[in-house]
C-alpha cells in the first residue's frame, strides 16, 4: 500500500489571490527598519492568512477527504468492473460451449431429414427436433445472459472511467496548488 503525501492531495486555488503581496514578503528589510517590507510597503506582520489558521487546516482536511473518497471510489469501482469482466468470460465461455452443441444437433436434424426424404423411416425425426431445440433454447438464453452481462460491463466501464477522470482532475488541481 502506498501513500499520499499532503502535496499530492491538496486540490483547488491558493487562499490568496492577491499574488504580489504573498508572493513578495522577503524575510530581509530593505528600508533600513527591523520589519520585513513588501514590495507594496505592507510589513509582513500585517499580512494575514485569509480565514486564518482554522480555513487553511479546514482546506488541507476537505482535501485530505476528497483524495480518500477518490482512492475508495476508485478501488470499488475497478472491482465492479473486474467483476462484470469476469461474468463476461464466463459468458462468452459458455456461448463457445454452446454454439458447437447447436451446429452438432442443426446438423443431426439435417442428416435424418434427408434420409427421411430419401426413404428411410427409421430416423427419429421427433427426438432429433427436441434436441436440436433444446440447444436453440440454451443458446437463446446464454445470449440473453450475455446482452445482460455486456451491458453491465459497459456501465461498470462507464463508472470506472469517470472515476478516473475525476481523480485525474483532483490531480491536476493538487499539482496545480503544489506549483504556485
Amino acid at each position: 500500500m502506498s501513500f499520499i503525501s499532503l502535496e499530492d492531495i491538496v486540490p483547488g486555488k491558493a487562499r490568496n489571490t492577491d499574488a504580489s503581496v504573498a508572493g513578495s514578503i522577503r524575510p530581509a528589510a530593505q528600508n533600513g527598519d527591523d520589519k520585513p517590507v513588501a514590495k507594496s510597503g505592507v510589513s509582513a506582520s500585517s499580512a494575514r492568512v485569509e480565514g486564518g489558521f482554522a480555513a487553511v487546516r479546514d482546506d488541507l482536511d476537505r482535501s485530505m477527504q476528497a483524495g480518500a473518497s477518490m482512492v475508495r471510489q476508485i478501488a470499488q469501482h475497478r472491482h465492479l468492473l473486474e467483476t462484470a469482466e469476469k461474468e463476461r468470460d464466463a459468458a462468452y465461455a459458455e456461448l463457445a460451449r454452446i454454439v458447437p452443441l447447436v451446429q452438432e444437433t442443426a446438423r443431426e436434424l439435417k442428416t435424418a431429414m434427408d434420409r427421411s426424404k430419401a426413404g428411410e423411416l427409421g430416423a427419429d425425426l421427433a427426438g432429433v427436433f427436441g434436441k436440436n431445440a433444446a440447444a436453440l433454447e440454451d443458446l437463446e438464453k446464454t445470449v440473453v445472459t450475455l446482452g445482460g452481462v455486456v451491458q453491465w460491463t459497459r456501465s461498470a466501464w462507464d463508472q470506472y472511467a469517470r472515476t478516473i477522470v475525476g481523480a485525474q482532475r483532483l490531480r491536476s488541481e493538487i499539482r496545480a496548488l503544489k506549483d504556485s
